[in-house]
């Protein structure tokens, strides 16, 4: 597999949280006023290798899959720590995720395989090749 720059640090929130603390961002906050609106726990902070490796791991693939950083899929500038402060909105609403950091990759994974993105498929979707 063959990837850009792992190693970057950030702040997931699950989609569906998203959305519902969207809806809930309409309905409770300021017009006007500006909110950063997503997670800021610690407990959902991770690189983008450590979210790799824990669902190759999960999905059997961690033997299989070797895994490349290379120059072409690399961002012109690094931003090595992107983490949000969402206490605005979270102290205003009250609102918090329900889905977890395991959730988000476990759920990720569960599309992909449902979808027959992982097996012999895995050649073609991103640069994907097993080892041999």
């Amino acid at each position: 597999m063959v990837t850009g720059h792992r190693f970057d640090k950030r702040n997931f929130t699950h989609v569906i949280d998203m959305c519902k603390a969207y809806l809930l961002a309409v309905q409770s906050c300021q017009f006007g006023e500006l909110y950063l609106v997503g997670n800021s726990d610690v407990k959902y902070e991770t690189t983008f290798d450590e979210a790799l490796n824990y669902m190759l791991k999960k999905s059997g693939l961690e033997s299989k899959v070797e895994v490349n950083t290379v120059e072409q899929y690399m961002r012109p500038t690094q931003v090595p720590f992107l983490i949000s402060d969402c206490s605005k909105f979270t102290d205003e609403t009250s609102w918090e995720p329900e889905k977890t950091l395991a959730d988000i990759m476990d759920e990720t994974l569960d599309y992909w395989e449902n979808h027959s993105m992982l097996g012999c498929n895995l050649n073609v979707i991103g640069s994907v090749h097993p080892l041999k």
